[in-house]
């Protein structure tokens, strides 16, 4: 192999310099998330273990599409590589997958992934959500030190094909820029519980509507908040007695301000302002898809300082790691995730 040097690379034009650039790029990415792509069972960690029996008599038993099977000497079924995994109940090869998470992490559009993959948009939309009801599975952070609490709050939404789907929505129809026809919080608003650490661990979950009860804040919060820590919150009365249940200090900033002296609420309102600005991009997000884009915003957020090729293989990892069993009727007919 012909090695290059900086005297070589001088005679290159910055179009061919471009092209040699993202054709190394591609090689490494290749190259780390190849291990991965090779034997996706090697990622599911309870092992190789029958999914009908929990037997671990399983041995090869071919392939199909060039998936792995296997066979279970105990009960004598068989089963794939991608058995309870997003990719289940698909038979798009491996490289469609692994180049539409690419998609994903570059954060393509629903039309722009679907033509890099060559599938069509109904198949784009419901292999983002496959992927995205993976990453909804990926376990909770734990909070600790001095951890910001605070709700921020959308308009509910019922965007999507309800006469296709038989379902009818349960109110009048909104005209497009008027999505709430009360003012201050009320019913028609739904509430994201949001808790930040010093440490970047983040805990974003949909409470329900309105405003935010203690029981709601219970259900997102309770073990999931270390012992001895410092709540900083607004003066919410409910909080007071959340830190009570959490064994917790409490810190209130007062009704019209951001700060009390070293504690803040600033980081935690411009994760919100940043949550909001990357929402923008998809015009609208049904409310029963809006827990799964929270799990995305949650995963950009843990991986922000990794580079793209890193994100890729992280993301491919994180889905693969996950045990999910995800039909496209499941998507279709979707509840809120509240809590």
């Amino acid at each position: 192999m012909t090695k290059l040097t900086a005297k070589d690379l001088i005679a290159y034009t910055t179009s061919e310099l471009e092209d040699l650039c993202s054709l190394v790029m591609d090689t490494i990415t290749d190259r780390e998330t190849r291990s991965i792509t090779e034997d996706p069972m090697e990622m599911f960690s309870k092992g190789l273990v029958c999914p009908h029996c929990g037997s671990v008599h399983c041995v090869k038993n071919g392939s199909v599409r060039g998936k792995r099977r296997f066979v279970c000497r105990d009960c004598k079924k068989s089963f794939g590589t991608n058995h309870n995994s997003a990719f289940k109940f698909s038979n798009l090869p491996t490289e469609t997958w692994r180049a539409y998470i690419k998609c994903m992490v570059n954060g393509y559009t629903l039309e722009k992934s679907a033509e890099i993959v060559n599938v069509c948009l109904k198949t784009s939309f419901f292999m983002r959500h496959k992927i995205l009801n993976a990453l909804d599975c990926v376990k909770t952070d734990i909070l600790g030190g001095t951890v910001e609490m605070d709700e921020t709050f959308l308009p509910e939404s019922f965007k999507g094909n309800h006469r296709k789907g038989g379902r009818e929505i349960p109110r009048t129809a909104h005209k497009r820029g008027h999505e709430i026809t009360k003012r201050g919080l009320s019913y028609e608003q739904i509430c994201i519980g949001t808790a930040l650490d010093r440490n970047n661990n983040l805990i974003m979950a949909m409470a329900g509507h309105g405003s935010v009860s203690y029981a709601q804040l219970e259900k997102i919060y309770d073990g999931h908040v270390m012992e001895k820590s410092t709540l900083c919150t607004d003066s919410l009365p409910s909080y007071r007695k959340l830190s009570t249940k959490l064994n917790a200090a409490h810190r209130a900033i007062p009704s019209g301000k951001h700060s009390d002296g070293i504690f803040t609420l600033n980081h935690i309102n411009a994760l919100h302002s940043r949550f909001k600005n990357w929402l923008d991009r998809f015009h609208g997000v049904s409310t029963k898809h809006l827990g799964s884009y929270l799990a995305w915003f949650k995963w950009i957020e843990q991986v922000k300082g990794m580079k793209e090729i890193a994100k890729a293989g992280q993301m491919w990892q994180d889905v693969l790691s996950e045990l999910v069993d995800v039909r496209v009727q499941t998507i279709r007919e979707m509840a809120p995730a509240f809590v």
